[in-house]
């Protein structure tokens, strides 16, 4: 295969060949070195290859080693969310404690292989990212309490660009299979149209007046710290708190 590709004649290069930044791992190289240092720059939570997939078909193991091996570097300071549509090739791999691990799935097919992917490997938070949640077909509470046991936090979205809102019994159940099993539930921003605040058909939404965005347990360094972790779309979620009911 070739990084090239030919329009008109002419070569130009292919978005979608993959390629690695040295220069953007040496950024996170350098706030390393200046946590060992004694400096302390405000903890970040920072996505890993937001718009790759670090543990993708065709990704050269090498290249995911290294990045593996910067963040564990990182002595937990900070947070790493790293998110893929191959569960299939996490159990490659051994993921420092600071390192929040998730599946993409976008029907119910895809969730429970995910989880089935997740369950083996070791991971201080393990979640599934149900956006964009396309379809979804009642799993049956067998599977469920199955799924659910080694997930720490399920994330619910819609399509965007065109925006395609999944239905209400979808989320519905998904979210309350998620309260049985005491799983937090992070209902994204782009959800919000298609629950109404004063309909009691979508009460599953809130949490004592307040939109659905929370957060897994404190764990590992940051548990011991007392500071509960923060996902990637902490702002997301305060802001949509903010709009909530009860403010």
């Amino acid at each position: 295969e070739s990084p090239w590709s030919e329009l008109g004649g002419e070569k130009l290069a292919d978005p979608f060949y993959p390629r690695f930044w040295p220069e953007r791992l040496e950024e996170l190289h350098g706030r390393n070195r200046a946590i060992m240092n004694g400096l302390c720059p405000p903890e970040r939570g920072i996505f890993v290859c937001d718009m790759s997939d670090l543990f993708g078909i065709g990704i050269p193991e090498d290249w995911t080693r290294e990045v593996l091996n910067a963040i564990e570097m990182n002595g937990g300071y900070d947070r790493f969310y790293l998110l893929t549509k191959q569960p299939q090739n996490l159990i490659k791999w051994k993921f420092p404690d600071n390192c929040w691990v998730g599946a993409t799935a976008t029907n119910s097919l895809m969730f429970q292989s995910a989880a089935k992917h997740l369950k083996v490997i070791k991971a201080q938070v393990k979640y599934i990212s149900l956006e964009p949640l396309l379809d979804w077909a009642t799993i049956g509470k067998a599977n469920w309490d199955s799924c659910l046991p080694s997930i720490n936090q399920l994330i619910i979205g819609a399509q965007t660009n065109p925006t395609v809102f999944p239905k209400i019994s979808w989320v519905q159940e998904i979210v309350e299979a998620a309260n049985r099993a005491g799983v937090p539930v992070f209902l994204k921003d782009n959800l919000l149209e298609l629950v109404n605040y004063q309909s009691p058909e979508t009460e599953f939404a809130f949490n004592k007046g307040f939109y659905r965005q929370e957060q897994p347990k404190p764990h590992g360094y940051r548990a011991a710290r007392g500071v509960a972790p923060r996902s990637p779309d902490a702002p997301i979620a305060e802001e949509a708190i903010r709009r909530g009911r009860g403010i």
